[in-house]
């Protein structure tokens, strides 16, 4: 599209909350919690849970198609509270209230 002389590009892309930067620091006071209580790092628990719980991402890199893990940046609000669910049930360890969290 060409508007007052400069080609502009419109996009359309779902309208969809991604997690906050609040939602990402109680993710990983939160994985700090399951490491506290299963001795796992955090950082392992991360790639744990995304690889168990998130369908990976299909890229082309030199002209193969490889397969990587998913990346809980791009999720929604709703689908993060889901997914920390998960984490929870596989964990055993309890959400905290995120009233207690700040």
């Amino acid at each position: 599209m060409v508007k007052n002389g400069r080609k502009v590009k419109i996009v359309i892309d779902d309208d969809r909350d991604t997690r906050s930067s609040q939602q990402n620091r109680f993710y990983w006071m939160y994985l700090g919690l399951v490491e506290s209580e299963t001795g796992n790092n955090a950082d392992d628990l991360h790639e744990y849970f995304k690889r168990k719980f998130l369908p990976p991402r299909f890229v082309k890199v030199l002209g193969k198609e490889i397969k990587l893990p998913a990346t809980t940046t791009k999720l929604g609000k709703l689908d993060f509270t889901n997914y920390l669910d998960k984490i929870c049930s596989e964990s055993g360890v309890a959400i905290p209230s995120t009233d207690d969290f700040n």
